[in-house]
């Protein structure tokens, strides 16, 4: 008998937990998330913190890949990506976020799945960009690059879009009471309602 993906999921936080142990709370912060198998094909995450996950994608990695997602995803929401994304393309400021988070993770020593067929992280030596850069400095550079080379794309690797599973997965996760509807805001609309999440 095999590990189940939530036992193997759960491998994954612990490693990423023992490979920056620093980004505990964050980590631990994250609210899993299962979206129907074959749906996902990756990771995701949303601006509030779910982690969207597909147990295929889980099978196909190792639990050192699994944490290096974990790591990435949780860096979005650190990073506030959804949130400084503005008006900016969503897939190009998406494939700049995690050119901005992957060169950090690869210098952590991160398994950056370049192994995985479909699956490798965007890295800025593929598009000749140096490392160490922000995900706005990666967006110009990337748009300057457009024309010549097209967006770059993230197939069915770990760029995850969450569309599709973002509304159902928020409204199983309890939500804090925000402050402005403890003091009687009349506004329905959630912070994010209207954003893609970041993969």
């Amino acid at each position: 008998m095999g590990i189940t993906p939530e036992n193997k999921l759960a491998a994954g936080r612990f490693i990423a937990l023992k490979k920056l142990p620093y980004f505990a709370s964050l980590i631990y912060g994250l609210v899993p998330h299962r979206v129907p198998d074959g749906t996902l094909n990756t990771m995701g995450v949303t601006e509030k913190g779910v982690l969207l996950w597909d147990a295929k994608d889980i099978e196909a990695l190792t639990p050192a890949q699994i944490a290096t997602s974990y790591l990435h995803e949780g860096l979005h929401v650190l990073n506030l990506h959804g949130t400084r994304r503005g008006t900016r393309d969503p897939k190009l400021w998406n494939a700049a976020a995690d050119l901005a988070i992957n060169s950090d993770l690869e210098a952590a020593g991160c398994d950056m799945l370049q192994n995985v067929e479909g699956k490798k992280m965007l890295l800025p030596k593929m598009f000749d960009l140096p490392s160490g850069k922000t995900a706005e400095w990666y967006y110009s550079a990337l748009e300057q690059k457009a024309p010549q080379q097209g967006k770059p794309q993230c197939g069915s690797g770990h760029c995850g879009s969450g569309a599709g599973h973002k509304q159902q997965a928020e409204d199983s996760v309890p939500q804090p009471k925000a402050a402005s509807d403890a003091a009687g805001s009349s506004t329905n609309q959630k912070p994010g309602d209207a954003e893609a999440p970041e993969g």
